[in-house]
This record gives C-alpha cells, sequence and structure tokens, in this order.
C-alpha cells in the first residue's frame, strides 16, 4: 500500500504534495531530484504528473520545449506521446462497439475491406484491438522495402494500401502476440468507415467530451501544433532536431499536455459516469488476451498489479503507470532527454510504493520480438 509518510502527508496536507501550510512536502523534492539528474541545463525537458484518488497531487516542468528560443516546458506544452495514443483509439473505437456498430468478435475486414483477403481464418475485431491478429507491423514493412517511414511523404491511406498488399500473417489469429502498429492504424480505419468522419475529427469530439482541450492527432505532419515541443536527440554532435514528414496517426502522433493527461487518469480513477459512461471506462481497463487490452498492457510487481504503456518515436517518449488498487497514476512525458520516460516513471513509483528491491524497472515490449516471416511477404 501508500508508504505510511506518503499517507500521512496526503491526510494532512490535502490533495497536493507541492506546499504544506508553507513548507515543500518530500515528494516534490524528491521527483525534484531524480529529474534533475536526467534533463540537464539547456537541453530539451519533461513533464511529470501524479494523480491519487482521483486529485492531481503532484504536476512539476523541467527543462526546454523549444531549443531555438529556449522556451521553457509548462502546463501549455504540447508533446508527442507516440504510442501512449493508443488507449485513446482503442477507446473511440469501444464507443462504437458499447453502441452496437460492431462486436470485438466480428472479422475486422467486414469494416476494411481489401486486407488480406486471401486469409480464410477470421481475424477478430478483438484481435487487432490485442495484437494478437499475426498482422505485421506497417513500420517494419517499409524497414524491409528500405524505407525509414519519418522519411516518407506518407499517410494512413498510404499506411493502409501498403497493408492491401500482403498476403500473409506473421502468425495464425489468436494464437501469439506481437505489437504491430498495424493494428491501431486499422483502428483508425474502422472509426472511419463505420462513423463516416475523419478519425482526427471523431477523436477530437472524444477529447473535447472528456475536457482534454488541448489534445489533437496530428492527421496532416504540416500543420501547426499550439505550443509544440519539438523533438531533439544528442547523436554526439549536440541536441538536434528529430524531422518527421509522416501523417500517420491513430497508432501515434497525438499531441498533448501534462495536464490533459492527468485529467483522463481523474476520469479513470473517478468513474463516476459524470464524462463517459461507467460500463464504457470500465471496459476499456480490462484486458482482452491476458496481457493486453484496449491500448493498455497488463503487468504485476511484486502484489501489485499495474496497467501501463510507453511511447517512444523520433526523440520524443512517454510512460503512464496506473495502480488501480491504489487509484495510483504516475505520467511522464518529454521531448528528449537523457534517459527514458519509463525509467523516471519507475524511480517515482519506488518513492510512493514498498517495491520489491530491483523490481522498479521494466522493459516496455515482450521479452520475445517475432521476426517477420517469408511466406506470403510483400513489399
Amino acid at each position: 500500500m501508500f508508504k505510511q509518510l506518503t499517507l500521512t502527508l496526503l491526510l494532512t496536507c490535502g490533495i497536493t504534495y507541492a506546499y504544506c501550510q508553507g513548507d515543500q512536502i518530500e515528494l516534490g523534492t524528491t521527483v525534484s531530484e531524480i529529474l534533475n539528474k536526467v534533463v540537464a541545463p539547456d537541453s530539451p525537458g519533461a513533464a511529470v504528473g501524479i494523480v491519487k484518488d482521483g486529485e492531481i497531487i503532484h504536476e512539476s516542468y523541467y527543462g526546454y520545449a523549444q531549443l531555438d528560443f529556449m522556451i521553457p516546458v509548462d502546463e501549455n506544452t504540447r508533446f508527442n506521446i507516440a504510442s501512449n495514443c493508443k488507449q485513446y483509439t482503442a477507446v473511440c473505437l469501444l464507443q462504437l462497439i458499447q453502441e452496437g456498430k460492431l462486436n470485438l468478435d466480428d472479422d475486422f475486414r467486414d469494416y476494411v475491406p481489401g486486407i488480406l483477403e486471401n486469409i480464410s481464418e477470421k481475424i477478430t475485431v478483438g484481435q487487432v484491438i490485442s495484437h494478437t491478429s499475426g498482422i505485421r507491423d506497417i513500420y517494419e514493412l517499409y524497414a524491409l522495402w528500405g524505407k525509414s517511414w519519418w522519411q516518407l511523404f506518407i499517410d494512413n491511406d498510404d499506411a493502409i494500401d501498403r497493408l492491401r498488399s500482403q498476403t500473409g500473417l506473421n502468425f495464425a489469429p489468436g494464437t501469439d502476440f506481437l505489437y504491430s502498429n498495424s493494428n491501431y492504424l486499422i483502428m483508425a480505419e474502422m472509426v472511419e468507415n463505420i462513423t463516416g468522419k475523419r478519425f482526427s475529427e471523431y477523436s477530437k469530439e472524444f477529447f473535447t467530451q472528456a475536457g482534454m482541450n488541448s489534445t489533437e492527432f496530428q492527421r496532416v505532419y504540416s500543420l501547426p501544433v499550439p505550443n509544440k515541443a519539438p523533438a531533439y536527440g544528442d547523436w554526439g554532435s549536440g541536441w538536434r532536431e528529430c524531422p518527421a514528414i509522416t501523417s500517420v496517426h491513430g497508432d501515434g502522433s497525438l499531441y498533448t499536455t501534462l495536464n490533459d493527461q492527468l485529467k483522463w487518469e481523474q476520469i479513470v480513477q473517478l468513474n463516476d459516469g459524470s464524462t463517459f459512461p461507467k460500463g464504457l471506462i470500465d471496459q476499456s481497463q480490462k484486458s482482452i488476451d491476458k496481457d493486453y487490452g484496449f491500448g493498455l498492457e497488463f503487468n504485476q510487481v511484486g502484489d501489485y498489479n499495474y496497467v501501463n504503456h510507453n511511447g517512444a518515436t523520433c526523440a520524443y517518449n512517454a510512460a503512464f503507470v496506473r495502480f488501480p488498487s491504489e487509484n495510483l497514476s504516475v505520467v511522464v512525458m518529454s521531448n528528449g532527454f537523457a534517459s527514458t520516460a519509463e525509467y523516471v516513471a519507475w524511480q517515482i513509483i519506488d518513492v510512493l510504493l514498498d517495491l520489491p528491491e530491483n523490481e522498479a524497472n521494466f522493459p516496455s515490449k515482450p521479452d520475445k520480438i517475432e521476426k517477420l516471416k517469408d511466406n506470403g511477404l510483400v513489399l
């Protein structure tokens, strides 16, 4: 359970760790110590937030959002959270499922025709959501084609066309797990075909309902993003902006602020039906195939079950970790710093919870990544 010191501070100070009767609380100092080790002076930065029992108990910002003009990261800074957006793509599709417009057991090709037409086995919507479909990863396909995806002027239509050229799977549907971004591009296409709206439009309606007004998928890479933090990487010659000219979204390319992400954590923790139906949130937080659900990974550390996901693209990286039994969430986002958001999140969690020694950090991908099979591969 929550460490006794932390719990005492919560009871004494109410909903914020930042100050208690004028005295800075230990957690804020500890978080700063952790972040100051990975955010160097004059470097890209990070945003860190903690939600407990439906209340934001910590929110802090470090480093720079924009290095050209040395603009600090603050509450308005929008980060690309990469694959952490998959939970939202999944919930958008789940809304349609709960409205009776499709079912988890349906074959996804009923809604996105022309893909893998020669495969006789049923490939269900649930298998697509849970990465058990066997469908090959779109970026792996581009790499095998000899292309770097982030250097290509491609969008969702191009990606779907590339998937339509495939004639084989990595494995029979439902027999294995392989994380594949293609699944979530297909889900975005399903939303479009069912609703008749662009996925970016439909998802924006969802974010508006959630009160996440600074969150939006970037449908076209060249469109301006207010208060955008560019991604910076240091490959041995100083910080350089990481370019990307792709317009693929649904599996990634979601720009958002820390405060908007903390609003979502509050919605998930409180789940009082005031924003979305309780059943929608309940279902969205459940696994489909043991260790993966609606854009979420399910894991255990010590006596704790937790839900998490990590996102990384170019130099952006982001992480969130939820402990449902503790009503506790930690969110970290960065535009490029000397660590990973996942590592930072677990360092903070180790302060808050009595974790077993040496179990504070975990890999963000399955232990075994299957390679693409030759059978039916079309590049």
